[in-house]
């Protein structure tokens, strides 16, 4: 770790502590967010440059909900164009889902069915590399794949570039920016999926 983000991230650690914004965070176990593999897949491709409570997560609620049991890829495969599918969507713009099915096509091709083995698929670095090459798929989509599958990672948002901004750090790169905030976890002992969940509850609901 080099001393300047060993600094910057102190900047941090030492702008949240003096807010007390982790006095509520228990203790979690880092798992899955779902096995529906349908709601995890969209809740990845639909969550960039939307209001996730307002947007996202009444779609993800609505598809786990007429698809209680759809776990496995070659399922999802078979109903993605289905109207009842398009139902749970309620989504008139074609990109997005477009790029949920591509995903889908590709991860099909990597031989994977589950949550359980995307998670195990995605702990190859190599494998993360390649889901960029993918249309819409960028390395915060990737990160917030890796979260919703059990990884305890940082996905850099807007929220985390305001956290940033308001502790006066101007970050050069996306992986700056992660690592900066990796090490902020680190230094006040919180898990990494906690301290970004925590950010994005802090800057979600309210100007600051």
């Amino acid at each position: 770790m080099s001393v300047e983000i060993l600094t910057k991230a102190r900047q941090v650690a030492d702008y949240v502590a003096a807010r007390r914004w982790f006095a509520s965070i228990e203790p979690r176990r880092i798992s899955p967010v779902s096995t529906n593999i349908a709601a995890v897949l969209f809740d990845a491709v639909f969550q960039a440059g939307l209001n996730y409570r307002t947007v996202v997560l009444p779609r993800v609620r609505s598809i786990e909900q007429r698809f209680p049991n759809l776990t496995c890829l070659s399922d999802l495969a078979q109903i993605i164009d289905s109207p009842e599918f398009s139902t749970a969507l309620n989504w008139r713009h074609e990109e997005k889902p477009k790029r949920l099915r591509c995903l889908v096509c590709f991860l099909r091709t990597q031989g994977l069915e589950t949550v359980s083995d995307l998670r195990e698929w995605l702990a190859n670095k190599a494998n993360r590399t390649a889901l960029l090459n993918l249309r819409g798929i960028g390395n915060k989509t990737v990160d917030y794949l890796a979260r919703l599958t059990g990884f305890a990672t940082i996905a850099v948002d807007r929220h985390v570039r305001r956290l940033l901004q308001l502790v006066g750090i101007v970050s050069q790169s996306y992986a700056e920016a992660k690592r900066v905030i990796e090490f902020a976890a680190d230094l006040l002992n919180i898990d990494r999926w906690s301290f970004d969940k925590l950010i994005w509850e802090q800057f979600s609901t309210a100007v600051r």
